[in-house]
Parts: C-alpha cells; structure tokens; sequence
C-alpha cells in the first residue's frame, strides 16, 4: 500500500446520526456526576443541542457542505476528547472538578478547526467562528443561567479561540511541505476525498487537476498494436508503454476502460508493459492520442515462428518482431523500469528482430512490491529466443471474452486468445486487474490442458483500487472457483482456432507523464507531512494548554 492509499483510510463514513446520538446523551448524566451541578449540566445540555443546531444551518449560511451525520459524529467525538482532557487534569488533581470541565469546553474548537477548514475552502474567520461556537454557547448560557460563573465568559472565549487558531497553524505547518513541493492546497484534495466518501461527490474532479499539474515531463513512448484477425475473429492486442496508475479514473488508470470507450465494440487485450509509476499519464488528453494509434494501418503478417519458453521469459515471434512475456516468479518482482525493458528491445533488434515489445505479466502478487530495475539476468534467454526463430509457420488463433460483475476486475474483464504457433499451442489469458494471487495463478494454470504454454496476466489497472485499502489483486475479493469457471469456459469457446493474418503498428509518441521518480516523491512528500505532523501535534496541544491556563489564571 502506498502513502497516498494509507491517507486515504481516514476518509471514511460517519455512522448514521441516530446512532451516535445516544452516545452524546450518555454525557450528560457523566457531566452531572462530575459537576455535581444541575445547572452545569443544563448549559452543557444547552450547549451540545445549540451547537448541533448551528452545524446543520451554518453550512447554508456560509455556502459548504457538511452532512448532518458528520456534524453529529464531530461532536461526538470533539465532546469525547474534551471529556478525556477533563478526567486526566482531574485525576491528576492538576484542576478543581468545575474549573476542569470548563476549561475542557475550550478544548472542543481544536479538533472542530482541523475538520472545518476542509470543508469552508480555507476561509479563516468562518473556519475559526463555526469552530468555536460550543465555548461560545456555553459561555451565553453561563451568563444567563450562572451569573456567578460570568467571570470565566472571557477565558472561555480567548481560550476556545486559542485552541482553534492554533488547530489551524498545525494544519498549515503540517502540510507546508506538500504545499512547497507541489504548489497546490492539499486541504482542498483531502476535503474532495472525505467528501466522496461521505456522499455522492467525485473526488476524480480536483485530484484529476491535481496529477495533471504534476505530471508534466514530456517523454517519448512507443505504443504498439497487434491486430489479429481471421474469418471468426477480430482482436487488438495493445502495448501503451504508460502505467496504467496512479488510482481511480486518474491518470491512465482505467486504461482499458478508456480505450474502449474511444473504441466500442472493438475487441481489445491492453497489456501491462515494462512500466512503473514514473509512466503515469497526466490524463484522459494523453490516453487519447494513444487511442489514435488504434486506428492507424501497420505492417501485415500471415507468418508465425514457433515460440520459445525459458524460466524468466516467454518469446512469441509474430512476422519480423515479437513479445516478450516476463515472468515475475523468481526474482519476483512488481513493475519494471522502462529503460530496463527497452534494453531487451534493443538486443533483440540487434540481433536481427525488426520489432519487439515487453509485457510484464504482472501475476504474482507482493505485499510489499519491489520494481525490476536490472534485467541483465533475462538476456541470455532474451538471445536464445530471438536465434530460435528458424522455420516460418501459419498462425492460427481464437479469441474469447466475459466481463464478469467481480470487484478485484476492471471493465476489461476476462480475454483468452488461443494461438497455434506451429507446433506449440499457446494459451494468453488477460485479467483487466492489479495482479493475482498466486495460487489462483497455479489452479488456473493447473485447470487448462492441451496448452504447451499458458501465460497469465493481468493489465495492472489501478481502477479495481479505488473501493479498497490495498492493491485488490485478482483474487482476492471473489470466488476463486468462480474466476477458474469463467476460465475454463472461455478457453471452451476458443478451442477452434482459425488461420490468422497479424498487423503491426507502432508510433513514438510525446505524452506527459509523470517522470522520473514523481511517484515516490508524492509518497516521500505525504510520509513526510504524516511525521511532521505527529510533532507538530504534541507541541500544539502542550503550548495550547499552557497558553489556556495563561488566560484563565490572568483574567481570573
């Protein structure tokens, strides 16, 4: 799991309000036993209601949203802190019971600030005036139910007041290095993120913008296509060299879905090539020009080599060129760099091949994924597959698809493609996902006969991501059985090959992406804001009190 995924875990839900509610009620009689004051009891009754009520108008007033399950979850928890800062200063006998539950109360604008400045757009004197409301209530109540106790009405507001300005400057401090590094407001991103969860909001709007600005390094790609085609079918076999990442509909995540959409009705196997984050896309724009290169004539084959499997590689030699499957069994690996895969290229056009592409099959899933940046071992195999080539042969090929409705499966769904290639009978299975478990691998593998070679793969859409904490590889939210199933079904429906003519396309393309290291800066940049904010948030809390205590001591 990436940082930006683990950020993503406090965007959650608020229960249902009818739920927390009787959480809140169960405060007062606990502010009765403490107090010993029927009349406390009453304001901080008084107190929760008005505030409560002031969250639901507020937003209408100053024009933000905040649903009312949030605002009684907010207090919920804001009363429940507070509640906690009270029992550790009385425990402590650091406070008298009363004085401790009072300055409690100027503690529940801390947590209120850090909430609301996601939501009012940043603007201060809402942000700061929404936030310290509950002091601002008690403090009105206080006056009309307690006289005696007016003489802590100016603590009560300047202390609230405290606690709120300096939620506000641990937020700003805390995120400064996001700010700095990409000179955009991560408070809008986090509020555009809480809200899609808690309702029917997008967050692909803002953070679209977001990885658009950031990806801006013009790169040379090279996209590729394979079209096969004979008289019962006709499929695309599509080599994009961009990352289909980062999450979501961002970026060129969802590459296969997007493509298609340029393309309905085409039949399409988008592969996963040698490509890490770096090759991100900075949008549907990029995506786009790629899908141009669909429609563009290419070279046409009638002609096969029989293909060559070794234990890191596969080779299937397709006219003048070919692909190369990589295998990420041992080492075991999770995306390979693009120079690294553009040096097996390299040595097998020297070697004689017109063309080549490298697919990284991407089907044995890591909990902690580790990119390929060395490929050295590979060319030894990479040599022998290339000089294997000898006696031209007829391609014959079937083709099958199913989309199954499967979480941890992207609207690509499931494509097989049966190849004859001489002698040797081929299996290419593409799961529209973010890896595979591997012993699904193995029971997919071990459930198909009559192949010499079976090459799973998956496309490493991150859009299977989006509803999940973690990668979701193929696997590991659906039935097992029923993925095999589909499986054997489909390699039922593509048992009868036909002879196959091939074309090959390929363009050098300029697309924005994110570059070189970007990736890892955006998580490096967010672990950072993460840690600094841990330190931030002690000193803030430790100075808050003090100062408080100041302010009660000097106006009292």
């Amino acid at each position: 799991m990436n940082e930006s995924q683990r950020l993503r875990r406090f965007a959650f839900r608020s229960p249902r309000y009818y739920l927390v509610i009787p959480l809140i009620a169960i405060l007062v009689p606990v502010v009765y036993l403490v107090s010993k004051s029927l009349v406390i009891t009453v304001i901080y009754s008084l107190t929760i209601v008005s505030t409560s009520l002031w969250d639901c108008i507020s937003p209408k007033i100053f024009r933000f949203k905040f649903p009312v399950n949030r605002v009684v979850f907010l207090n919920a928890v804001s009363l429940y802190v507070a509640m906690v800062f009270y029992l550790i200063v009385v425990a402590i006998r650091f406070l008298t019971p009363v004085l401790g539950l009072i300055l409690s109360v100027t503690t529940v604008p801390f947590l209120r600030t850090m909430v609301y400045i996601t939501f009012t757009n940043r603007r201060p004197l809402v942000t700061h005036f929404t936030s310290i409301v509950f002091p601002l209530f008690f403090s009105l109540y206080l006056f009309v139910f307690a006289r005696k106790l007016d003489i802590f009405i100016a603590p009560l507001i300047l202390s609230g007041l405290v606690y709120s300005i300096s939620s506000h400057l641990f937020v700003k401090f805390s995120v400064s290095n996001f700010a700095r590094e990409f000179s955009t407001d991560p408070i809008k991103i986090l509020s555009e993120i809480v809200n899609s969860v808690a309702s029917d909001i997008s967050y692909n709007a803002v953070l679209k913008k977001f990885f658009e600005d950031m990806y801006t390094t013009l790169a040379p790609r090279e996209i590729s296509s394979l079209r096969l085609k004979n008289e019962e079918m006709d499929v695309t076999l599509v080599f994009p060299y961009v990352h289909p990442g980062p999450l979501g509909d961002l970026g060129s995540s969802n590459i296969t879905g997007k493509l298609q959409k340029f393309h309905p009705g085409r039949n399409m196997m988008v592969f996963h090539t040698t490509t890490t984050h770096d090759d991100n896309c900075a949008g549907d724009s990029e995506v786009e020009k790629i899908s141009r290169v669909l429609t563009q004539s290419g070279k046409e084959f009638d002609y096969c080599y029989e293909p060559y499997f070794g234990n890191y590689l596969s080779f299937l030699p397709f006219g003048d060129g070919g692909l190369f499957f990589l295998s990420p069994d041992n080492p075991r690996f999770d995306d390979v760099k693009i120079t690294e895969g553009r040096k097996i290229v390299k040595r097998a056009k020297s070697l004689g091949l017109k063309w080549a592409v490298t697919v990284d099959q991407h089907n044995n899933n890591m909990e902690i994924p580790e990119e390929l940046d060395d490929v050295s071992y590979l060319m030894k195999e990479a040599d022998e597959a290339v000089k294997s080539r000898k006696n031209r042969r007829i391609l014959k090929a079937a083709f099958s698809k199913v989309v199954p409705d499967l979480k941890d499966i992207g609207p690509g769904g499931i494509t097989f493609l049966s190849l004859e290639m001489g002698s040797k009978k081929v299996a290419v299975i593409l799961f529209d996902g973010n890896n595979m478990q591997f012993d699904l691998r193995r029971r997919i593998e071990e459930s198909l006969h009559g192949f010499d070679k079976i090459l799973v793969c998956t496309t490493d859409n991150h859009v299977v991501n989006v509803n999940g904490l973690n990668v979701n590889p193929v696997g590991a939210s659906s039935s097992q059985e029923e993925i095999v199933s589909l499986v054997q079904q489909l390699a039922s429906q593509a048992s009868v090959t036909k002879e196959t003519k091939v074309e090959q396309v390929k363009r050098d393309l300029w697309l924005k992406v994110a570059g070189e290291n970007q990736w890892e800066k955006l998580n490096r940049t967010i672990r950072r804001s993460v840690n600094k904010a841990k330190v931030l948030s002690v000193l803030t809390v430790v100075l808050s009190l003090a100062l408080s205590l100041t302010i009660f001591k000097i106006l009292n």
